[in-house]
């Protein structure tokens, strides 16, 4: 048997797992010829971890979660560090130096594989998949120009696509008002930025930090150069902090943390889902020697729990966080969807999201208490507010952005215009290639009990029903695989479960 031609379109960390598990099992494949699709320079860390981003924009994930077939981050890190180069050991390092250990890790396996595994680079963005015409030899045609300019095509036996984030999406702000790049706005100015989440943390300290203002001890110092913020979003509160490393609230133990977690995967609707989730946080509120109030624990399942003052909720979970101030129904609501995610995501993924009426709701409210800054990102925020660089006042008033946006209505002469800080959506997104593969009847998106649809249908391989020889993988498939936007490899095993099924394909 000749070798195997196989595509990957997307050339970042899944693309890096998946030619990691190929080699792994190259004893049972036939030889492989892998085509790596990435625009980019390098494969291995993609756009999200490129390295020629500024140092201040820190990884969400923690170090000691990141790991590839080469080792750990923090195994390489630590022998960077013996070789003399300035990295910080702390536990949330830059995304650019998450990316240059990518980029390690690629180089490292490409040098690595065995010799049936042939690795190839093509610094080239898909625009096409398609069957090819011969249906019968079930091989799929990839083509880096659009089909009308008649452009040369590849043929390949298999397609993974691993593309990430979309670049853009028709939710997008867009008009003259719109800032697209940071650098485009004045020294000094004011404006409107919409979302308060961590793109918008992004923003801030690239506004700051990124025009010389200065952050010590608790205190910013502006440069002169900053614009003054208005962050703008539909719930008015920042995201919940991230409890420091080391503190008594960092992995608090909770022995009865796996009957949660069976009963979690065992739940028949949302509501009971919702219960076990109380009952962990007020679990984990009593080993923190703090009262239980569970009617505040619903309150923040449902996003009630607001008290309308954003920046006194913003310094109470940095408090928290830092072991200052006694946790509150936020941080355990917070800790207990975190510790008990894996089995979140085996209960809401693939079909156990058919049943799970208003589950997205759900994940959608608690992202923001769960998955937010860690302190030393949210202190420079509170410090920069301090110093009258960001202000609230429009936070929950989303209306106000239509205002701004219209050249000639009177609201607009108070900003110099708007920063988009939302990111295209998980999910089908128009334009890209997920929907172009819904387009050609090669794919469909899937529907939750509730009848939302945002993700690809695939199986719990990757692959697409009913297409022989595709997969796809990340947030394209978003919803109907719950938490993909993830470094982490604990989470799910989709990409193992993908290398193994060709396997099958093939013997």
């Amino acid at each position: 048997m000749g070798a195997l031609r196989l595509a990957i379109i997307g050339g970042g960390p899944r693309a890096l797992w998946a030619i990691e598990e190929l080699a792994a099992r190259a004893e049972e494949l036939p030889a492989l010829d892998i085509d790596v699709w990435e625009p980019e320079l390098t494969c291995g860390a993609g756009r999200v971890y490129r390295t020629d981003q500024p140092a201040y924009w820190l990884m969400n994930l923690r170090a000691e979660g990141i790991t590839t077939a080469m080792g750990s981050f923090v195994e390489w890190r630590d022998s960077k560090r013996k070789a003399g180069l300035p990295l910080d050991p702390g536990h949330f390092p830059p995304r650019r130096v998450v990316g240059a250990y990518l980029g390690d890790a690629w180089a490292w396996q490409v040098s690595h594989a065995p010799p049936t595994v042939r690795i190839r680079h093509v610094r080239k963005h898909v625009t096409d998949i398609r069957r090819a015409d011969d249906t019968r030899q079930e091989q799929w045609k990839i083509s880096a120009a659009y089909p009308e300019a008649d452009q040369a095509y590849e043929l390949y036996d298999y397609v993974l696509v691993t593309v990430g984030h979309a670049q853009a999406w028709q939710g997008a702000l867009q008009g003259s008002r719109v800032f697209k790049e940071l650098w485009q706005v004045p020294d000094g100015g004011t404006i409107g930025v919409r979302g308060a989440a961590l793109t918008f943390i992004d923003v801030m300290l690239a506004a700051t930090l990124g025009r010389g203002g200065l952050y010590a001890a608790g205190t910013y110092t502006p440069s002169g150069r900053e614009p003054i913020l208005n962050p703008v979003n539909r719930s008015g509160r920042f995201m919940e902090v991230k409890a420091v490393p080391g503190t008594a609230l960092d992995g608090i133990a909770l022995p009865a943390l796996p009957e949660y977690g069976q009963c979690i995967e065992r739940c028949t609707t949302l509501a009971e889902l919702e219960d076990v989730l109380a009952d962990a946080a007020a679990d984990f509120l009593q080993a923190a020697g703090v009262e239980t109030d569970r009617a505040e624990l619903y309150s923040v399942l449902t996003g009630e729990d607001a008290t309308g003052d954003p920046v006194a909720e913003l310094r109470v979970s940095i408090d928290v966080a830092n072991g200052q101030r006694p946790p509150g129904a936020a941080w355990a609501i917070g800790e207990a969807w975190r510790r008990l995610y894996p089995h979140i995501v085996a209960r809401a993924s693939f079909a156990g999201r058919d049943d799970l009426s208003g589950f997205g709701t759900l994940a959608r409210t608690l992202e923001r208490v769960a998955f937010g800054p860690p302190a030393e990102t949210a202190e420079i925020l509170l410090a920069v507010i301090e110093a009258g660089l960001v202000r609230v006042e429009w936070m929950g008033k989303p209306w106000i952005l239509d205002a701004w946006l219209t050249p000639d209505s009177a609201e607009s002469q108070d900003v110099h215009g708007v920063i988009d800080a939302v990111i295209p959506p998980p999910g089908v997104v128009s334009g890209s290639l997920a929907e172009q593969l819904v387009q050609r009847g090669y794919a469909r998106i899937r529907r939750g009990a509730d009848g939302s649809a945002r993700g690809l249908d695939v199986n719990p391989d990757a692959s697409v029903p009913g297409q022989r020889g595709l997969a796809v993988v990340g947030r394209d498939a978003e919803d109907t695989v719950l938490g993909l936007d993830t470094l982490s490899r604990t989470l799910h095993s989709t990409i193992p479960a993908w290398a193994d099924s060709l396997r099958h394909h093939v013997n």
